[in-house]
């Protein structure tokens, strides 16, 4: 090695050998997580559950707030994630965007909410209290998913 590094001085630097040689004392000298059967480093570890927290942090904020408008930049502000960081999340674990999910979750509210025998209450509060601002997309949108309008789910409840 002292051959190949006395023919160019720099070639240490290029090849980065100082740190390789660091990495190979340090996993040498210190236990690795690898042999106990830990598959990530403290570090590692608390960063995912950061995330994992944060984000489950977020969807509980939604779920009482589903009465309120939940814009996606308000969303971002409040989880510290970026927009294309937030819809990477809301795929991967929850299968929707986050209009999409947030849509799916007034609804299921709203098909609580009719489901209750007493007190009866109209449709239109129904909507207001789930989100929605029109009537009109409450019950397009409830129909899609559900394949009734609100006063037939009613109805059959």
């Amino acid at each position: 090695m002292d051959q190949c590094l006395g023919s160019d001085p720099k070639l240490a630097r290029n090849l980065t050998l100082d740190d390789v040689i660091l990495r190979f004392v340090a996993g040498w000298l210190m236990p690795s997580p690898w042999r106990n059967g830990v598959k990530r480093d403290a570090h590692t570890m608390a960063c995912i559950s950061r995330s994992r927290d944060s984000f489950d942090a977020l969807i509980d904020y939604i779920r009482a707030n589903l009465d309120q408008p939940l814009r996606l930049s308000d969303l971002e502000a409040r989880s510290h994630y970026s927009r294309r960081a937030l819809q990477y999340a809301f795929r991967q674990r929850l299968g929707a965007t986050p209009k999409q999910w947030i849509r799916e979750q007034r609804l299921r509210k709203a098909v609580a909410q009719l489901g209750q025998p007493s007190p009866k209450r109209l449709v239109s509060e129904i909507a207001l209290d789930c989100g929605y601002r029109s009537l009109g997309h409450f019950s397009s949108d409830f129909k899609r998913l559900f394949g009734c309008s609100p006063s037939e789910m009613r109805g059959t409840s």
